[in-house]
């Protein structure tokens, strides 16, 4: 059952009716998207589950207990699962139901049939797109295309992708060289995250796994990434982190400022045992296509395995050079970042 409400507008516009189905709590949702519910993985914009990817309102929704293997093996049991989450999204409204998994193409036919969006639907919903870019009308054949808008959506996705395939060989070849465990770190907010970790041969280590995050200012590899944003960035940070009595590891202001200066001059970091004790860590930053500061790659290992001065310039060296690498092989055009 539903309910037809008129909708006034702008006195030069036509007035256009809004239906609402009975039991429909929210309203305003233009495309609905399925998503697996036991998958974890950093969902850099662009991703299709990531909300910052579209600049109109999209409903997402987990189904129930679908992992990868069970969505791989197009499995006819879990239709029912499916549907019931596709009508869910139906119930609120949204006006196209898409997925996070090219997958979930096991079941787009029996799904399509058996939801009930209407031929005025998705002529509106091409409307939609066509506004915003994402598809192009061709007016003589009554055809559409992919559109412009598609092109910066599709280079985020590659490059949050592409970051990750790019960096496992270089973190493998650095913790090789080093015997240390090497990391791939990206700016998520005030923090930086570990999304990418190879281990190196030593069994005495000092342990961060992926997905662990700290703030920015905590450590080598991540105060790389604090030293790369930009003024107002670093004036927000302190304000917000640095001068709170409670931030962790505790810094003096003015020597974090200091810091942030040489570590950008010297084009890598070092720090000792600032929230691990005993610890040491080396940092530098990556680069991608356009320039901009894709993340940092670097090693954390107990002071006791880098022991003499030259041996630190080994490893400082071993790091940058890899962060250069890595910088290159994201097509970043000016190999030696250090400048």
């Amino acid at each position: 059952m539903q309910r037809e409400y008129g909708y006034i507008g702008p006195e030069e516009q036509e007035s256009q009716p809004i239906v609402m189905r009975t039991g429909q709590n929210v309203a305003g949702y233009s495309v609905g998207i399925l998503y697996l519910d036991n998958v974890w993985y950093p969902l850099v914009p662009g991703n299709v589950v990531n909300a910052c990817t579209y600049d109109f309102p999209v409903r997402m929704k987990a189904v129930p207990g679908l992992d990868t293997p069970k969505l791989h093996s197009g499995d006819p049991a879990i239709f029912g699962t499916l549907l019931e989450a596709a009508k869910a999204l139906e119930q609120e409204g949204v006006r196209a139901i898409s997925a996070a998994c090219g997958f979930f193409g096991h079941f787009h036919t029996q799904l399509a049939e058996a939801m009930d969006l209407p031929p005025s639907t998705v002529h509106r919903i091409l409307q939609t797109f066509c506004e915003k870019k994402y598809v192009i009308r061709d007016d003589r054949s009554h055809t559409y295309r992919l559109g412009p808008a598609l092109i910066p959506l599709g280079k985020a996705a590659a490059r949050g992708i592409r970051l990750q395939d790019a960096a496992h060989g270089i973190l493998a070849q650095l913790a090789k060289q080093t015997k240390e465990d090497a990391y791939l770190v990206i700016p998520v907010g005030n923090k930086g995250l570990v999304i990418e970790k190879v281990d190196g041969p030593s069994h005495l280590k000092v342990v961060e796994e992926f997905g662990y995050e700290m703030y920015m200012h905590c450590g080598a590899i991540r105060k790389v990434l604090l030293a790369w944003q930009t003024p107002a960035f670093i004036d927000e940070y302190f304000k917000n982190i640095i001068l709170h009595d409670q931030a962790f590891p505790h810094v003096r202001p003015d020597d974090l400022r200091e810091e942030l200066k040489k570590i950008r001059q010297d084009g890598y970091a070092i720090t000792h045992g600032e929230y691990v004790t005993d610890a040491l860590g080396i940092g530098a930053p990556v680069f991608n296509s356009d320039g901009e500061l894709a993340g940092s790659i670097g090693i954390i290992a107990p002071e006791i395995r880098v022991d003499t001065p030259e041996f630190l310039d080994t490893q400082k060296d071993l790091v940058q050079f890899y962060a250069s690498s890595l910088s290159a092989d994201l097509g970043y055009e000016k190999h030696d970042v250090f400048q």
